[in-house]
């Protein structure tokens, strides 16, 4: 009897850590018998994601991601979700695909942002969603425009540089002097990045020429070029091996810190 006690206290605590402190913290569950007031009738702009399977993990990062700005925007900003099974709020926003995010303000649609890549790169969602509420987060992870370009570092800095790292570490798996007009616009951004939010998270640059980073690749899984592998306390956290125009590259570096920044103002 006392161990089944026991086991029944493991499960609660590991219930309550998993269901209520977990991806869902801090986000509103919207139905179409709230919806009018939860979002319609809001005073406060609401981030509104939709999607579709309740039974997935592959929305995890984007509700991490919405946890997060929650802690960063305080009281201004409103972040709930929606199933797209349970209701006919997407058919009346025309919302076509599964994971949609929607900002409402004073009941109006104002920008939409469809996360397309959940599962093959599910860093992109988090940083959508940070740029479509980054007018909100005020001073607590403020953007700044340092022109400074993220130094090249090789395997042999990793253990001090990466793996004891208190911040997010990012670094992108580069060429140097390289023709490629994909690999360059990668690491522009990248740069870019690095200059606007340097004191959240460590930039860094690897040189696939370079010998001596042969076998952290291999460990690693690179297969191409340009690829961006994130750390966070020594442990990676996520891999991109893919390219985007429009700014996306730059919401795909910023979802691989967001869930990770511990230095919040």
């Amino acid at each position: 009897m006392k161990y089944l006690i026991m086991i029944l206290v493991a499960g609660g605590i590991y219930y309550y850590v998993n269901h209520f402190t977990g991806p869902s913290a801090n986000i509103l569950a919207v139905n179409d018998g709230n919806f009018q007031s939860v979002v319609l009738e809001n005073k406060k702009p609401v981030l509104l994601f939709f999607y579709w399977n309740k039974n997935t993990s592959d929305y995890d990062h984007a509700r991490r991601a919405m946890s997060k700005l929650s802690e960063l925007t305080g009281d201004k900003m409103v972040f709930a979700q929606y199933c797209m099974q349970d209701g006919g709020m997407d058919e009346k926003y025309d919302v076509k695909n599964d994971g949609i995010g929607i900002r409402f303000e004073n009941g109006a649609e104002t920008r939409r942002e469809g996360f397309s890549d959940l599962k093959e790169t599910p860093s992109l969602s988090g940083g959508q969603l940070f740029l479509m509420a980054r007018d909100l987060t005020g001073d607590k992870i403020a953007s700044s425009s340092s022109s400074n370009t993220p130094p090249m570092i090789t395997a042999a800095d990793l253990d001090e540089k990466v793996f004891k790292s208190k911040k997010p570490v990012l670094i992108n798996i580069t060429q140097s002097a390289s023709e490629c007009s994909i690999v360059n616009a990668s690491a522009n951004e990248f740069a870019s990045v690095a200059g606007k939010y340097g004191e959240y998270a460590d930039f860094y640059f690897m040189d696939v020429m370079e010998k001596t980073n042969n076998a952290f690749l291999q460990k690693s899984a690179i297969r191409n070029i340009p690829s961006v592998v994130s750390f966070y306390k020594g442990k990676e956290t996520f891999k991109s091996q893919k390219t985007y125009e429009d700014g996306l590259n730059e919401a795909q570096f910023i979802g691989m810190f967001l869930p990770y920044l511990e230095t919040i103002k």
